[in-house]
């Protein structure tokens, strides 16, 4: 069983106060072995790793990708905040996740124009089976 903590910049408060509704993000699952956005593989972790540049060529690519896609919808809408949560991206993954590699990850996100990024961390529940 896992439990997933999503980590933001905003507080939960009862529904008449919030000024802003939920919003859908992109997301990035980090794992030991791939970094996946929108449960598509963009990247093998340990290459990532062992490469000197500070982009992720497959995440980079992917993303522009989804800005571009986004960038359609929203002006097909004109919608402000259709642009806005396109913008908005949330990384999740554990504790095992090296700081190198999720400050690769954030600075590709960065780069692409994703620049309000969410950290999920996933934690195993002790005494509990797989499921």
């Amino acid at each position: 069983m896992y439990k997933f903590w999503i980590i933001t910049n905003l507080l939960l408060c009862p529904r008449q106060h919030l000024k802003h509704q939920a919003r859908e993000t992109l997301l990035i699952l980090v794992n030991s072995n791939d970094i996946v956005l929108q449960g598509q593989k963009v990247a093998n972790v340990e290459t990532v790793l062992e490469g000197s540049r500070d982009i992720i060529d497959g995440l980079e690519q992917e993303l522009a990708y989804h800005n571009k896609k986004q960038g359609e919808l929203a002006g097909a809408t004109d919608s402000v905040e259709g642009e806005l949560a396109a913008k908005a991206i949330t990384i999740m993954g554990d504790r095992a996740v090296p700081y190198a590699l999720l400050k690769k990850i954030m600075y590709t996100c960065a780069e692409a124009g994703y620049t309000d990024v969410s950290l999920a961390v996933e934690q195993h529940l002790e005494g509990e089976g797989e499921v």
